[in-house]
């Protein structure tokens, strides 16, 4: 991947996981600004550590004579190199097991009620509710070609019943909680009455 790739890339999963599309300038200015800033701890001689990815660190090595092929002079050579070791955790199994991943294809229509399935269950935070409800609008139609009518509405079903457990799960809490939702538990009470 080049570096015009990882901005379009960046663009795309910003769309993807927060909503609007975002607009390739400013993918752009902040993949830019990354590398800038990583590079300039280098300039100074300081490592670099990015969580949960891996660690940059500055080595000096000392000099010693070499010879320039392109030159044809002995010079002494020494400097600077840069080594990455990658995070002990593995990077990649995030991304593997995030339930919000859209897989690239299912195999079968079971594989894929399975997914809609983890996905509802899944639904724990507003911002997961966010992300499963995109995920689920990415799947429409690879659902119509896959599956049954009764098996769509069966995964429509898991689903809707996930999203409002965790919708009243929410109320509930903020019910007991936020003392600017008092009126509206007072409110409910009667209306139950």
């Amino acid at each position: 991947m080049n570096r015009t790739e990882l901005i379009q890339r960046v663009c795309d999963h910003y769309a993807h996981d927060c909503g609007p599309p975002l607009d390739p300038w400013v993918a752009q200015f902040v993949v830019q600004s990354v590398f800038e800033q990583i590079l300039r701890a280098f300039i100074r001689g300081e490592d670099v550590t990015i969580r949960d990815f891996g660690r940059f660190e500055v080595r000096q090595s000392s000099e010693r004579r070499r010879y320039d092929v392109n030159r044809g002079v002995v010079d002494t050579a020494g400097g600077i190199s840069i080594k990455f070791t990658a995070a002990r955790s593995d990077p990649m199994e995030k991304i593997r097991s995030d339930p919000f991943a859209v897989p690239e294809s299912f195999a079968t229509a079971d594989e894929l009620v399975y997914w809609l399935a983890r996905l509802a269950e899944s639904i724990t935070s507003w911002h997961a509710l966010v992300k499963a409800l995109r995920a689920w609008s990415a799947t429409e139609q690879v659902r119509r070609d896959m599956l049954t009518y009764d098996q769509h509405r069966a995964a429509h079903a898991a689903f809707q019943k996930a999203n409002d457990g965790f919708s009243e799960r929410a109320f509930q809490w903020s019910l007991k909680h936020d003392p600017r939702f008092a009126d509206l538990a007072r409110q409910r009470n009667q209306t139950a009455e």
